[in-house]
Order: C-alpha cells, then structure tokens, then sequence
C-alpha cells in the first residue's frame, strides 16, 4: 500500500449505512456527512490546527507527491501495480472523462493521481 498516512494515523469514518461502517483504524459514524460536519464546525468554534502543523503542509504537499511519483515509475513488473494502473488510466483519459466507482479508496486514490 502507497501512502503518506503515519502507520498510528486514526481516521473519523462517516458512513450512512451500518454494515460499511467497519474500516482499518477508523472511528466509526453512522450519519449522513453532510449533517455531521456541520455539527463538528459548530462545535469547534475558533479552534485551529496549531499554526506548527499547518507551516509543514506545503513540505508533506510535496513529500506526497514525490511518493506518487515513485509509485507509479514503470518498472516492467507483470502485472503492473496499482499505483501504475492508475497512473495508465490517468494518461489515456480525456478531460471530460468520468470515473463511475464505489466507496474506498479508488476515489481519493484517483483524486491524488487524476
């Protein structure tokens, strides 16, 4: 797996329906996201992420995208990787191209290479 997530990251899990709320080191929702998220950003109030955490996001920006671009350097491997896949994929499609996929992590591992 090719990701940039510390191995002790935790992840918020929204999901609508109870027998696809079960991920890998997620706390578990049940709810529609939309209505959750509001109530977290009412509940926050003024808080924000220490001024520390947000000075590093251009550098993990880059480390991130320089981990991409390892991932998806044609090797030669049969069968290729995922990461090779997407990034195949990534060049043939056209701009008006659609991706038609369920839940996962198809969607935000196209959004990365897309």
């Amino acid at each position: 797996m090719w990701t940039v997530f510390a191995e002790d990251a935790q992840f918020l899990l929204i999901n609508a329906v109870r027998f696809d709320k079960v991920k890998h080191r997620a706390v578990r929702v049940i709810g529609d996201a939309s209505e959750f998220f509001s109530e977290i950003e009412a509940n926050l109030g003024d808080w924000r992420v220490d001024e520390i955490h947000m000075a590093r996001a251009p550098e993990l920006y880059v480390t991130s995208n320089q981990i991409v671009d390892e991932a998806i350097e044609p090797t030669n491997a049969n069968p290729m990787s995922y990461a090779q896949m997407l990034s195949v994929e990534n060049s043939v499609a056209a701009d008006d191209d659609l991706v038609l996929t369920a839940g996962g992590g198809l969607p935000g591992e196209f959004n990365k290479n897309w």
